[in-house]
């Protein structure tokens, strides 16, 4: 079996913790769940 790249996209900043976030298939728009841990990570990170 062959390895596949995957479908994440991490998001890595100097002074912050790194986000992890799955790149779109074929909807441009987050899922809520995902808007959901995207702010919490941000506010953890004092970013919001």
């Amino acid at each position: 079996m062959g390895k596949t790249s995957g479908s994440r996209v991490r998001f890595i900043s100097n002074n912050h913790a790194a986000i992890l976030l799955h790149k779109p298939h074929g909807r441009k728009e987050l899922l809520e769940y995902q808007v959901k841990q995207l702010l919490e990570i941000l506010e953890q990170e004092d970013l919001l």
